[in-house]
């Protein structure tokens, strides 16, 4: 399965349903904001899910919290949380990082 990262030069990265997509991420040396270590706690691995959130894992107890509390949309989710499901390689998820998370270092398209 593919993820795309539309304002990071649209990078491409394949990815499992064996791994979150932080971890899918790193594994891809692609830095993306954490602050609480991939626990859940905060929502700085925050992304925006512009399609695709059909082949995301169900919302997880964290991110439904995060979501009562009006921190996190529903078109939002937490990288260090979800998981793809597991279906046909050519389906396609297309994410962005909020400006509010954007690391320093990265050269972001918005």
């Amino acid at each position: 399965m593919r993820l795309t990262i539309k304002n990071l030069q649209n990078k491409t990265i394949y990815i499992s349903e064996k791994n979150t997509i932080l971890q899918s991420l790193g594994e891809n040396a692609i830095d993306w904001m954490q602050a609480c270590g991939a626990k859940g706690r905060c929502t700085t691995c925050k992304m925006i899910v512009s399609q695709g959130n059909e082949y995301l894992t169900d919302y997880t107890e964290a991110e439904k919290k995060f979501m009562a509390q009006k921190r996190l949309l529903t078109q939002e989710r937490l990288a260090c949380q979800v998981k793809p499901k597991k279906l046909q390689n050519n389906c396609e998820i297309i994410v962005q990082v909020p400006k509010i998370y954007q690391l320093p270092h990265i050269l972001y398209n918005d």
